[in-house]
């Protein structure tokens, strides 16, 4: 007999009916999840056109679901020294100072795309003081621009004629040497140091690499497969100035270094390229279709740097309106150079045929204007900056008598011996008996 499903208090209330459709609606579920496999719910999710963790196809691609901003009005990092006579005052070596700091995400998960934003205002260094002088080692030039940097990463753009977007953008800075400053930071970051022979002889660990020929197929789904990267930086030219003495007052000499303006971009790899089965149609041949898919195999960088030069200036020239004005004058010792690198690099690193890296230079010329009197002063500034000076000194380890190196020695010590057993005997003169005379005595006969 089946048993009851409730008593009879409860069927007063229902709970017989309620017991029987939850036993009902359970076995239909459980054969319903029986049912379904994994191999079924492929079958099922195929037919209706739907894909698990799939973007959602309701929201236009523009639209942004996330956004989210942070803002750091002020950052200071300092290093201090306890080098110092004072035992509970503590040096400040070096300041960082970074300024008004946005940094920006969003998100747009039509396109499952995010949007990244860096931008800051100012960055200041300054030194050790030495007395009223605090110097200023770097400082922004903003020069009418409101940002120092500006860094933008973008996946998935909205123009989509890249996979990702990398754009970089920067005003100068000036940098000046400082020579106490970086003295006192050699001492702060000064470790104990010990040469070894066992340690510049050591083996670089070796690492495998599994190399294997593709077909023309293989690499043109390696390459479909490859994120296509666009890639603008714009570096405006900074400059490095050392002056006499080692230290900036606006009062002596200086050598000036300007590091030139930087930009590098990419040759984006066309978006609808020739591929093995069109060209096949086309009655191309193996060989033509397999040169043609390595060559569509590197993305391709260029790096170009403008106008470095290298200035020589004393206490009353302008060497500040030479660098704005970029001309060339007596004061330059490297007049206003530019020059272009090309690098293509494999996005296969497992294909014997194909070099990793491929490097092109341009270097259209080179002028180095050079007087006695520049060369000079040059000279002056150079020997007159203090340098860091190591209290500790370097103790090589002795060298064992069993090592190839004493073998060698030892080796080339006997072959010398022998060498000197065949060598004509020197007689010597009376008058080279004297030490006075010694230098003219010998007679080699």
């Amino acid at each position: 007999e089946e048993k009851k499903a409730a008593g009879w208090f409860s069927s007063w209330w229902g709970g017989g009916a309620k017991k029987e459709e939850d036993s009902t609606g359970g076995d239909i579920k459980k054969q319903f999840e029986a049912a379904m496999t994994p191999a079924e719910k492929a079958k099922l999710f195929q037919a209706i056109g739907y894909q698990e963790n799939d973007a959602p196809t309701e929201l236009p691609e523009h639209y942004i679901a996330q956004i989210l901003e942070f803002e750091l009005n002020s950052l200071e990092v300092s290093i201090k020294s306890e080098l110092s006579d004072k035992e509970t005052v503590l040096d400040r070596v070096m300041l960082l100072e970074l300024k008004n700091v946005v940094c920006g995400v969003q998100q747009r998960p039509s396109a499952a795309a995010m949007k990244a934003s860096l931008g800051m205002q100012e960055l200041t260094i300054s030194g050790l003081r030495q007395g009223d002088i605090l110097p200023i080692m770097v400082k922004s030039q903003l020069e009418g621009s409101k940002t120092l940097l500006d860094v933008t990463f973008e996946t998935n753009p909205e123009d989509k004629l890249c996979d990702q977007r990398v754009v970089v953008t920067s005003r100068p800075l000036h940098i000046v040497y400082d020579a106490e400053t970086i003295i006192r930071l050699a001492k702060v970051f000064q470790t104990p140091r010990t040469a070894t022979i066992s340690q510049l002889t050591d083996a670089a660990a070796e690492k495998l690499v599994n190399i294997k020929e593709r077909s023309a197929t293989g690499l043109q789904y390696a390459i479909a497969k490859h994120p296509r990267l666009e890639l603008n930086i714009d570096i405006m030219p900074s400059y490095i100035i050392i002056p006499h003495g080692g230290i900036f007052a606006c009062r002596e000499s200086v050598l000036v270094l300007s590091l030139g303006k930087l930009l590098v971009h990419t040759e984006p790899r066309p978006i609808h390229q020739r591929d093995v089965q069109t060209m096949h149609g086309e009655g191309i041949g193996q060989e033509e279709i397999l040169s043609e898919i390595i060559r569509q195999s590197y993305d391709k960088f260029v790096l170009e740097v403008r106008d470095v030069q290298a200035i020589v200036a004393t206490i009353d020239e302008d060497w500040q309106g030479t660098l704005r004005v970029n001309t060339v004058t007596e004061m330059h010792l490297l007049e206003p150079t530019s020059f272009r690198v090309s690098a293509h690099l494999c996005v296969i690193d497992d294909d014997p045929r194909l070099p990793k890296c491929k490097i092109f230079g341009v270097l259209p010329s080179v002028n180095v204007s050079v007087t006695e009197q520049r060369v000079l002063e040059m000279l002056s500034i150079v020997s007159s900056i203090p340098l860091p000076e190591s209290d500790e000194q370097l103790q090589p380890a002795p060298i064992a008598k069993d090592s190839n190196v004493f073998s060698s020695s030892l080796s080339l010590l006997k072959y010398l011996d022998e060498k000197q057993v065949k060598l004509p005997k020197i007689h010597r003169s009376p008058e080279a008996l004297n030490p006075t005379d010694a230098v003219d005595g010998d007679v080699v006969q």
